[in-house]
């Protein structure tokens, strides 16, 4: 357990950066490319802005990257963020983004981190801030890869959290409902198929890039 042989910090770290729980090299947090919270608006944020995130996540190892941003957040970007990431060192097909409240959120989340598990690479989890859905990312992974129990996942992010210095809102009551029903849309709003098949593959709707695209396919949450 690496967990323990972590040392607190003291300093606020840069893009809330730090390892989502002391059982693994793999998974990471962070805040989103070009975090302010004065440009929450659309087009405001500008490539310039995204360059020294990309910089800092490949000087820190990172080679995948699982945003759980919504459409809305999407369009603060000047350009396609998935376009400034392929041009900034993450070209190939190592950005995923799946939203909380789509059917079949959790499958497209543990479809990344098992892709990056299987090739031993480094993966940074972002909503914008990196404090409620990136702490949802790394308790969807470590209830699945270590069996982990909400409660136990979200305290194991709390601790690893305070240890390191970063900002995490682990919450284990939304944690729990997004494992059991693979997303956190309402029950009334989520598609029947979807809730009777969740082992299947994530609806067609979202996945707006071709499997041969040059960033892959990926999950575009129709709210959040």
């Amino acid at each position: 357990h690496i967990f323990a042989a972590l040392v607190p910090q003291s300093k606020p770290l840069p893009h809330n950066f730090a390892r989502g729980s002391g059982h693994d090299e793999l998974v990471y947090g962070s805040t989103r490319p070009g975090f302010c919270v004065d440009n929450e608006k659309p087009g405001a944020v500008t490539t310039e802005e995204v360059i020294p995130w990309c910089q800092f996540m490949q000087e820190k190892g990172v080679k995948r990257i699982l945003s759980l941003l919504g459409d809305d957040e999407v369009e603060w970007y000047a350009e396609p963020i998935a376009d400034s990431l392929a041009a900034h060192g993450f070209d190939g097909n190592p950005y995923t983004r799946a939203g909380v409240f789509v059917d079949g959120a959790v499958e497209v989340m543990l479809d990344a981190f098992k892709r990056a598990d299987a090739a031993g690479e480094k993966i940074v989890v972002h909503c914008s801030g990196g404090g409620g859905r990136a702490s949802l990312g790394f308790g969807v992974w470590l209830m699945h890869k270590y069996g982990l129990s909400a409660e136990e996942a979200a305290q194991e992010i709390a601790d690893t959290a305070a240890v390191e210095g970063s900002n995490r809102r682990p919450d284990a009551a939304k944690l729990q409902q997004l494992m059991d029903n693979g997303t956190l849309k309402k029950k009334d709003e989520r598609d029947p198929e979807a809730a009777a098949s969740p082992a299947s593959s994530a609806p067609e709707t979202p996945v707006t890039n071709p499997p041969d695209s040059p960033m892959g396919p990926y999950l575009i949450p129709t709210d959040l």
